[in-house]
């Protein structure tokens, strides 16, 4: 959530399930689901680009992004053992970056 009220819609993607036990089998059909899967990357960098675009061209001239400090956010954290595969797949410092990125040429 921003200080001019925009938000970010984090459903998670649950693209590991699928992944894990495709991995396992040795059939071409699995190989080539999982090639397949291995576009989400792909897609997760769009998606990032859009929301980081989205944050930025929202903000006026006056105003500014403030981010928290992630480093090392996966030790201080204590989640549920369910949760944390969901946790440690974010990509808070690419996100990041993009923002400091698209905000420096506005």
């Amino acid at each position: 959530m921003a200080s001019n009220g925009f938000s970010v819609n984090g459903k998670p993607i649950e693209h590991r399930k699928p992944r894990n036990s495709l991995q396992c089998k040795g059939a071409s059909s699995a190989r080539m689901r999982l090639k397949r899967l291995f576009t989400w990357r792909i897609w997760s960098d769009s998606i990032l680009h859009q929301t980081s675009r989205t944050l930025v061209n929202s903000l006026d001239k006056e105003n500014y992004v403030v981010m928290e400090k992630l480093d090392r956010i996966s030790e201080r954290v204590r989640l549920r053992k369910d949760y944390r595969v969901t946790f440690h797949g974010w990509t808070f410092r690419r996100l990041q970056n993009m923002i400091e990125y698209k905000g420096e040429g506005e």
